[in-house]
């Protein structure tokens, strides 16, 4: 919708932290099935309903969100840009850190396959959470410490991302 052209039905709004939204910058979005928006910031994951926004607090201490994901189930995938990756299902928080086998904890992109695996960009490869819910690092000398920037599934059903390396 072009904010700038006037349409039936239509209506833009600026939410910013003078209007509601409880920061002032926004890195990511996503909406879930039930109709909520979810927002990723600086200062953690927002919540907003269509009337009010509201900050989402876990006990892991989601912060710093940089990209944002539903998957197919219905899931919100977090990635964040130093705790790791994490997901929400009705209402439980499931999170990896280094800890968990994940080898770095900034997240930049997440995406799903057509078989339901989830894959996760980090600044150090490619991680993988298959359908057992469980994390894998991809082994292969071309990802190995490589800046993955963002991923995207193919027409072909391939995974493919961008690098920050020139080889």
């Amino acid at each position: 919708v072009d904010p700038a052209e006037r349409r039936e039905g239509y209506s833009a709004v600026l939410y910013d932290n003078t209007s509601g939204l409880p920061t002032s910058e926004a890195y990511a979005i996503a909406e879930t099935s039930e109709g909520f928006i979810w927002i990723g910031s600086y200062s953690g994951l927002i919540r907003y309903d269509g009337e009010t926004f509201e900050r989402y607090r876990t006990t892991g201490g989601i912060s710093s969100v940089t990209s944002l994901f539903v998957d197919s189930r219905d899931r919100l995938w977090i990635g964040t840009n130093d705790v790791g990756l994490a997901v929400m299902d009705r209402g439980k928080v499931t999170q990896w850190r280094e800890e968990d086998g994940l080898d770095s904890l900034r997240i930049m992109s997440i995406m799903e396959d057509d078989a339901g695996k989830v894959y996760a960009s980090t600044a150090t490869g490619i991680a993988m959470v298959d359908k057992r819910m469980e994390l894998h690092m991809l082994e292969d000398p071309r990802l190995e410490n490589v800046y993955v920037e963002d991923l995207r599934l193919g027409a072909d059903g391939l995974v493919v991302g961008t690098t920050s390396s020139s080889d």
